[in-house]
């Protein structure tokens, strides 16, 4: 029912069929409102299995990208303090956990390998005026001893990263709440207006910009709508030439603005400035399509807002395990 409600949803567009440039009518404008509200309540009763899947990969994208910031965060906290030796371990072993190909939605269990981890001895190099040539044979023994050993508790470590990841967590679930106005905000000139004259205006750069922590949760909720909206369309033949376009528009030209580094509200003003055209014999509205991409990411930031309620409840599991494992031995 997912597909035939986004069919429906790309050729609202009918409605407004007539001469370029020319306004709607009330009645057009009237059906128009009319059938985008039948299109959304078909969608809300048809989420079955892809709604529970959207959460799934809402949530593993959520937890993955919560640990990366958290380990970014606690290694820069420890170089600010000088805590030299901490941060080497944690960004080694953070480093080698990553090598290992870990799957999706389980960067969580790095804080259950610290904690199982024994004392190590970290090797802190002195800084020397007086360096051997890369070539000499006693190179690697003069430079070993310039240096001492650190003692670093993984525990220890585990804690302090594990502190920073709740306190990470409630900071995203504040601005989770204000996602949703900040975005609509910004994007109102170019999603809300039907002028061609307005959507060729430039936007100011300033106001394609959030915050960084707000970008990546708006990219996270942005990449799992564009997901699902790509896969229903591929399950309609029919409306092929529409997907190869929409996935080379929002994947390869806007790929990047689903990233900490991009701007989601760039991608949502290049989709709406796009004119009403035709494909493979299908009626494409941009606008249409930028609404229930909007729509779809709110839903999924609903979700990841929910689960940013409780961290601890991340964690829990292997807390138990760890536990368990303490009292056997």
């Amino acid at each position: 029912m997912a597909c035939v409600t986004f069919a429906l949803l790309l050729q609202s567009a009918s409605a407004f069929s007539g001469a370029r440039g020319a306004a709607p009518s009330t009645a057009q404008r009237r059906a128009s409102v009319a059938r985008s509200g039948e299109v959304r309540a078909v969608f809300a009763f048809s989420a079955g299995d892809s709604g529970r899947q959207r959460q799934e990969r809402a949530k593993a994208a959520l937890r993955d990208n919560l640990m990366h910031r958290s380990v970014e965060l606690q290694v820069n906290a420890f170089a600010i303090v000088r805590d030299i030796a901490p941060k080497q371990y944690l960004a080694q072993r953070w480093q080698s956990f990553l090598d290992t190909k870990v799957p999706s939605g389980r960067l969580i269990d790095f804080l259950d390998v610290l904690q199982r981890s024994e004392t190590e001895n970290v090797f802190m190099p002195r800084r020397s005026f007086r360096k051997l040539s890369p070539g000499n044979p006693y190179a690697a023994q003069y430079n070993a001893e310039q240096g001492d050993y650190a003692t670093v508790q993984p525990a220890t470590v585990a804690l302090r990263l594990n502190t920073c990841r709740e306190s990470v967590a409630e900071s995203w679930h504040e601005q989770i709440e204000d996602l949703g106005g900040a975005v609509s905000a910004n994007s109102s000139c170019t999603s809300l207006s039907t002028n061609a004259s307005q959507l060729a205006m430039p936007t100011e750069m300033s106001q394609l910009a959030l915050p960084t922590d707000q970008q990546l949760l708006r990219g996270m909720a942005t990449k799992v709508a564009v997901s699902d909206m790509l896969h229903d369309l591929s399950l309609m033949p029919s409306y092929s030439h529409v997907h190869n376009w929409l996935r080379t528009f929002l994947l390869e030209e806007h790929g990047n603005d689903m990233t900490k580094h991009g701007s989601v509200l760039r991608l949502h003003a290049g989709l709406t400035a796009q004119p009403i055209h035709i494909r493979g014999g299908q009626i494409v509205d941009p606008m249409c399509i930028d609404r229930e991409l909007h729509a779809r990411s709110d839903e999924v930031l609903e979700f990841m807002g929910e689960d940013l309620r409780d961290p601890g409840a991340h964690t829990r599991p292997n807390d138990v395990d760890f536990l368990d494992g303490c009292f056997i031995l």
